[in-house]
């Protein structure tokens, strides 16, 4: 092998698609359960449960699997993960009765501990990629996954008013990746003992070619692990008071199910920008925009609590997203960092750990607050926030080079 084959051996697109078929089908979904189990006269702490069945057992399966993901290799933990989703989301052609929906999304979520962890390790895992790049390509194909799905859903249930028909189409998409992932995805090339040491040398050689002069001053940045876990709170309670509280609001509003993916939509769309840029970004703008975006997110999400019009949701929702996707990207380029400059996967592991029990925390928070008083649980997730702003900006003059 030469070292100008190296990365060049190594296919992306499976990767790509696999990232933007899941989220069309996560996207669906989850917007639909707050709809129709609020249709279903199911109470909202319930809904709240239905929607974070999944999360709960993803805030500890990524952290649970991270070792057997190493041995199993990147492509066969993408197969299992994909298989078992299939497998779950069969039920919903049988049953959406609540219980046996709970026990889905909870499987669910176990095998999901396989996924998008595998899927950033796959980048890191490759030493000569410019990880920068290759990881806001990922970002991107996981954001306009949802927009596919949630353009999809609110053209669909604008012509066909049936909320149901989304539990049926969405677990195509899952079973697609199954077979994507069997049949294409390839498994992550690294530096191992069966490489010359001639061969080592060109490598490293192409490697330090490739690698421009930001990326190597990133990989010697200091980021203490809190400020990422900081900025994935921030994300959660972003992104859950659009997709859970609003659609629960937008029915008692009496609006249209078809609006609440339209809407979020809007916000996806401006998400999937930010989050591109943000992973471009260098870390000393990301330290000062991070710290912006919470404290703007905290004021956007007390006017959720407070509007009542249409057309000034779909302008709260381009703008929640702008931030969201800010926080996002900050986060995720942060915990790729801090798998740069440790020489592992496992931060890959940790925040998708974390992603499940921020929006585990959000859901079940505006659910309980959400039944005794929708505004409250906006204007609680809103304090919330501002607390996080206060610990990020303590820690935040903490990030230097090395």
């Amino acid at each position: 092998m030469s070292s100008n084959e190296y990365p060049q051996n190594w296919r992306f697109w499976p990767v790509i698609l696999i990232s933007t078929f899941y989220t069309i089908n996560s996207s669906l979904i989850m917007l639909g359960i707050p709809i129709l189990f609020f249709q279903k006269e199911i109470s909202i702490e319930i809904i709240g449960f239905l929607s974070a069945s999944q999360i709960i057992a993803y805030c500890f399966s990524p952290l649970l699997f991270n070792k057997a993901s190493n041995k199993l290799g990147r492509k066969k933990s993408v197969i299992l993960a994909m298989a078992g989703v299939s497998s779950t989301q069969i039920t919903y052609y049988f049953t959406l009765d609540p219980l046996v929906f709970l026990i889905a999304r909870f499987t669910e979520g176990l095998f999901l501990g396989f996924f998008a962890s595998n899927l950033q390790a796959s980048i890191s895992d490759n030493p000569l990629l410019d990880h920068s790049k290759y990881l806001s390509r990922l970002t991107l194909s996981f954001n306009s996954g949802g927009l596919i799905g949630l353009l999809f859903g609110a053209l669909f249930l604008f012509f066909i008013n049936d909320i149901i028909l989304v539990f049926y189409i969405a677990p195509l998409l899952v079973i697609t990746n199954a077979i994507i992932a069997i049949f294409f995805f390839q498994e992550s090339t690294k530096l191992n003992s069966n490489i010359g040491i001639k061969e080592s040398a060109n490598i490293d050689e192409k490697s330090s070619i490739i690698n421009n002069s930001n990326k190597s001053d990133e990989a010697r940045y200091y980021i203490p692990v809190l400020i990422p876990i900081i900025l994935l709170f921030g994300f959660s309670f972003a992104i859950g008071s659009a997709n859970f509280i609003y659609p629960i609001k937008s029915e008692i509003l009496g609006f249209e199910p078809y609006s609440a993916y339209f809407l979020s939509f809007c916000a996806i769309s401006a998400q999937t920008l930010s989050t591109y840029r943000a992973n471009l970004w260098s870390i000393k703008r990301l330290k000062i925009v991070s710290l912006i975006s919470i404290i703007l997110v905290s004021l956007i999400i007390i006017c959720f609590g407070i509007n009542e019009i249409y057309f000034g949701f779909i302008i709260l929702f381009v703008i929640i997203g702008l931030l969201a996707g800010i926080l996002y990207g900050s986060a995720i380029k942060f915990f790729m960092i801090l798998n740069l400059t440790k020489h592992t996967s496992k931060y890959s592991s940790i925040m998708e750990s974390l992603s499940g029990i921020t929006f585990f925390a959000t859901q079940i928070t505006a659910g309980f607050i959400g039944r005794m008083n929708l505004e409250l649980a906006f204007f609680t997730l809103s304090i919330i926030l501002i607390g996080i702003f206060i610990l990020n900006l303590l820690y935040v003059k903490k990030i230097r080079l090395i």
